[in-house]
């Protein structure tokens, strides 16, 4: 099982019923509850909040981590 950390990146899986997101999606983890609950905050093109909220690990899947993102920065 993947270890999740605060500041991935994670893409959504699928869409959400309300509508907030949806699947493919970008968010960042804001905070790790435990193994299996996170705060993600998904944003727009423009860098506007779309969503923020609790979501379980079946929601996303790894995009890139915080620290992975930060080595591709460098070039």
């Amino acid at each position: 099982m993947h270890q999740y950390n605060e500041l991935d990146v994670v893409e959504i899986v699928k869409d959400c019923p309300k509508g907030q997101f949806k699947k493919g999606d970008l968010g960042a983890i804001l905070v790790v509850f435990d193994e299996n609950h996170f705060d993600i905050e998904c944003c727009d093109e423009d860098g506007v909040t779309t969503f923020w909220g609790t979501l379980s690990r079946d929601w996303f899947k790894p995009y890139k981590s915080f620290s992975e993102m930060g080595e591709n920065s460098k070039d």
